[in-house]
């Protein structure tokens, strides 16, 4: 198990801390932690700023947390769902899709 020294972004936040830590790394890794769950057909359903860990700050190192409302993309799909509340990963082709 991992240590995580900084909490999570959430709190960072709060705490009035510059909100730009490293945007373009925060991105970057964020974009690459939702496709590997992506390409294991895995959907996440609860991203935000708690679920966010840092790490480290100096250099940026974030981890993604609390997958309890994660589910499978085929379980997904079997929902019947209004397509405006649907997580945008979910397509009516039965593929993932991932968009960025």
């Amino acid at each position: 198990m991992n240590i995580v020294q900084d909490g999570d972004l959430g709190e960072y936040l709060a705490q009035g801390k510059n909100p730009l830590i490293d945007s373009a790394s925060l991105l970057q890794q964020g974009f690459l932690a939702f496709q590997y769950l992506h390409g294991k057909g895995v959907v996440h359903r609860d991203i935000w700023p708690k679920n966010i860990l840092l790490q480290n700050l100096h250099p940026l190192h974030i981890r993604l947390t609390d997958f309890n409302m994660s589910e499978r993309v085929e379980e997904l799909q079997h929902r019947r769902s209004r397509i405006i509340y649907s997580a945008p990963e979910i397509s009516n082709s039965g593929k993932l899709t991932t968009l960025y």
